[in-house]
């Protein structure tokens, strides 16, 4: 423990160290939020609306009127 009244001196790495974790978590969380969509059923949705689309029907659900 340092003496009452003295402040403790950083040494040379500390500012290293603070720098490059905050700057490598906030570069990980930008790498996480801006990553590509790789779900399966996103690229699903997209390939039968395509498919779809090429056919002529029609993407949107239209209930049948009840009788």
């Amino acid at each position: 423990p340092l003496a009452p009244g003295t402040k403790r001196v950083k040494e040379d790495w500390e500012n290293l160290f603070f720098f490059g974790m905050v700057g490598s978590m906030v570069f990980g969380a930008a790498l996480v939020y801006y990553k590509p969509d790789t779900n399966v059923q996103s690229w699903a949705m997209k390939e039968a609306k395509a498919r779809m689309e090429s056919r002529g029907e029609t993407i949107e659900y239209k209930p049948k009127e009840q009788q």
